[in-house]
C-alpha cells in the first residue's frame, strides 16, 4: 500500500516491513516521521529514502540519524550544497570517480597492507629496544606500585596517563612505527577523500582511537615488570635474612658472653637493596613490541565504509535491551546487518 501526501514534488519516502510505503512532499512531515519511527525500526522494519536535493533537508535528515546513534553530524550545510552542485554539473565525471573509488577500495588497501605488514615484521624482530623506552617502562612500573584499583588506562589518574602517553609518543618516533603510521594515514586519506572535501586530521598516535589498545599493552607489561621486581626483592630479603641469621649455638654463646648482643640480634632488619636483572626489563620491552605489532596488524585493513555511522557500547546495550523486550532474539537478522546500517 502506497500513500502520497500530495501531488507536489516528493521530498522522501518511508517503508515498513508489512509493505506499507508512504511518500512525503512536506519536508517537516518527513522529518517528523523519521524522529518518530527511527527508534522502533528494529520492530517495524522502518526504512527511509531521501529524494530531494535540498541541502537543508538532506542535512536535517543526517542530523536526525547521527543524533539517534549518539553522534554529531560532521558535515555542514555547505558540504551538502557542494555535493548537490557536483552531482548536477559533473554527473558523467562522477561515474568515473565511482569506478576509481571501487578500484581504490581493492588495490590501495592491499598494497598498503603489504607495506604495513613488512614494517610490523621488522618491528616484532627487534632485539635491542631503545634504552629511553626501557627507562620509561621501568619508571611506569615503579609508579604502578601506588595503584590499588584496576590497572587499565581508563582507571589511572592523570599523571600516570601522561606517563603512558609519553611512552606511546616515544614509540611513534621509531622509524618503523612512524612509517607504518604514515602509510595507515595515507590509506584513510585516500579512501575518505571520496566522501569528504575537508582533509583528515592526523592525530598523534597516542590520541588515535584505533590504537588505544597500545596504552593498555604498555600498562600490562609495566605491571608484569612490577611483579617481577617484587619477587626479586622478596627473594633477596629472604636470602639476606638466612645469611645474617646466626645458629642457635652461636646465639646462646654470644648472648652469654655479651648480653647487649642479644638486643642487637633481635632488632636486626635486613636492608640490602635488590637489583632487577636487566633481562627482565629487556624482555618486557620486547613483549611490548610484539603486542604493538599485533595491534598494528589488526588495524591494517581500513573500514569498508569510512563514513559509516558508529554507535558507542552504552547506546548499543540500551538498544539491545529494548529489542529483547520487544521479543526479538539476540542473534536475529538485525545483528547480522549491524546497528550502524540505515537504508536511505
Amino acid at each position: 500500500m502506497t500513500k502520497t501526501s500530495t501531488d507536489a514534488q516528493i521530498v522522501g519516502s518511508v517503508s515498513f516491513i508489512n509493505g506499507d510505503i508512504q511518500q512525503f512532499a512536506d519536508a517537516k512531515a518527513f522529518l517528523d516521521c523519521l524522529r518518530e519511527e527511527l527508534p522502533y525500526r528494529a520492530t517495524t522494519g522502518f526504512r527511509f529514502r531521501t529524494i530531494t536535493q535540498d541541502p537543508a533537508v538532506r542535512k536535517a535528515v543526517d542530523d536526525i540519524v547521527h543524533d539517534f546513534y549518539g553522534e554529531e553530524n560532521p558535515c555542514c550545510e555547505e558540504d551538502y550544497m557542494q555535493s548537490v552542485l557536483t552531482n548536477t554539473i559533473y554527473a558523467d565525471e562522477l561515474k568515473e570517480i565511482y569506478v576509481q573509488k571501487d578500484v581504490a577500495y581493492k588495490e590501495v588497501p592491499e598494497a598498503a597492507r603489504t607495506a604495513m605488514h613488512g614494517l610490523v615484521d621488522r618491528m616484532e624482530s627487534v632485539s635491542d629496544p631503545p634504552a629511553s623506552i626501557q627507562q620509561k617502562l621501568l619508571e611506569l612500573a615503579l609508579e604502578l606500585r601506588t595503584v590499588s584499583g584496576k590497572k587499565q588506562y581508563a582507571y589511572l589518574k592523570k599523571p600516570l596517563k601522561e606517563m603512558v602517553d609519553s611512552i606511546v609518543d616515544e614509540l611513534e618516533t621509531l622509524p618503523d612505527v612512524a612509517a607504518y603510521y604514515a602509510v595507515w594515514n595515507g590509506v584513510r586519506d585516500t579512501l575518505e577523500g571520496y566522501y569528504k572535501n575537508r582533509p583528515r586530521q592526523h592525530n598523534p598516535l597516542s590520541h588515535q582511537k584505533e590504537f588505544r589498545a597500545i596504552k593498555n599493552a604498555i600498562i600490562q607489561e609495566a605491571e608484569r615488570l612490577r611483579q617481577q621486581m617484587e619477587q626479586v626483592q622478596a627473594t633477596s630479603e629472604q636470602e639476606t635474612s638466612q645469611e645474617e641469621e646466626p645458629s642457635s649455638e652461636e646465639t646462646s654463646t654470644d648472648t652469654s658472653t655479651n648480653p647487649t648482643l642479644a638486643n642487637e640480634n633481635t632488632s636486626f632488619t635486613p636492608s640490602r637493596p635488590a637489583q632487577l636483572p636487566s633481562e627482565y626489563l629487556l624482555n618486557s620491552t620486547i613483549r611490548l613490541f610484539h603486542q604493538m605489532g599485533r595491534i598494528f596488524r589488526d588495524n591494517a585493513a581500513p573500514p569498508s565504509n569510512p563514513m559509516g555511522i558508529r554507535i558507542d557500547s552504552k547506546r548499543r546495550k540500551k538498544l539491545m535491551q529494548k529489542r529483547l523486550a520487544m521479543g526479538h532474539k539476540q542473534d536475529d537478522h538485525e545483528q547480522e546487518q549491524g546497528y550502524g546500517q540505515v537504508i536511505r
